[in-house]
């Protein structure tokens, strides 16, 4: 019986033992070298990408944290200051602030006994001035009409009483919350007062007025707001002021040969000592004001 031809031939495919199997070098998967080409083409990108990173970070730092992370960033911003934002109020408003409830003019009279008004206290204008200052412009109302006598030993002077929150409330109202009347007698020197007393039982000053004063003067003191500016509590003023005689004295004769528009005009040079007056007085200062309940109450004035 032939040998069967099929088994025959699958005996030929098979190698014998330890036998190594060769196969073509053209037989290599054509899938390895795809492989490769993916490999290579990732390789040039992470180059390139490296390269980016690296100049995006000497660029710019924030922009590559913002890149790596995968984050959509923006820069950080700040709340707007409301203050700062907010623009200062116009010159003339704190000229009318302060001519109609500080009662300090554009031009005033300098007749000055104690610190009624701001201007006889402006160079040192503490505590005793804004006392002086609130008592001299309290309302008549305020005071207890039945507690109003004569002094005993002085007749020319008077005595009135006010609550000490009365008072106290009057002041935070023109100079701000920030301090309270001492509850302490207090005198007072060169003033149209003479003293205050702090009465512990009622909670109240028995206040002592100068009585008899008057007069007049011929000096004035101009006063402008050249300037206003936000700061961190309110605003601040600045105020230059300078005070004149109103009338020129002097041993000289005036001349009378000039004449302007047809009419006689008479000339006087002023002394060399009132123009070192008006010089020295020149000056400028710093009115500070804090808001408080919708409106401005001046805190301190500082000369400069």
């Amino acid at each position: 019986m032939e040998p069967n031809k099929i088994q025959e031939n699958t005996d030929k495919l098979i190698p014998e033992n330890n036998a190594t199997l060769h196969l073509p070098k053209n037989t290599e998967p054509k899938n390895n070298k795809a492989l490769l080409w993916c490999l290579g083409i990732l390789a040039i990108l992470g180059i390139a990408t490296t390269i980016t990173f690296a100049t995006l970070y000497f660029v710019n730092p924030a922009t590559l944290t913002s890149t790596s992370t995968g984050a959509t960033t923006s820069e950080t911003t700040t709340e707007p200051n409301t203050k700062e934002s907010t623009p200062a109020p116009a010159t003339t408003e704190i000229t009318k602030l302060l001519e109609e409830k500080y009662y300090f003019k554009e031009r005033d009279s300098y007749f000055c006994i104690g610190a009624r008004n701001l201007v006889c206290g402006i160079n040192n204008f503490d505590m005793d001035k804004k006392i002086q200052f609130i008592i001299g412009h309290a309302p008549e109302d305020l005071y207890n009409e039945e507690i109003r006598s004569r002094h005993m030993n002085n007749p020319l002077s008077y005595i009135q009483n006010i609550s000490y929150d009365d008072l106290n409330d009057l002041f935070h109202s023109y100079f701000g919350s920030f301090n309270d009347i001492a509850k302490e007698s207090h005198a007072f020197e060169n003033s149209f007062l003479i003293k205050m007393e702090y009465l512990p039982e009622s909670d109240s000053f028995d206040i002592y007025f100068k009585d008899g004063l008057g007069g007049t003067t011929t000096v004035s003191v101009f006063n402008k707001v050249v300037e206003v500016n936000n700061n961190e509590d309110g605003i601040v003023a600045t105020i230059i002021s300078v005070t004149i005689n109103n009338v020129i004295s002097s041993t000289n004769e005036p001349n009378s040969w000039n004449k302007i528009e047809g009419k006689t005009v008479y000339e006087m040079g002023i002394p060399l000592e009132d123009v070192n007056k008006i010089q020295e007085s020149l000056s400028a200062y710093h009115f500070n004001f804090v808001s408080e309940n919708n409106e401005y109450k001046l805190v301190s004035i500082e000369k400069l």
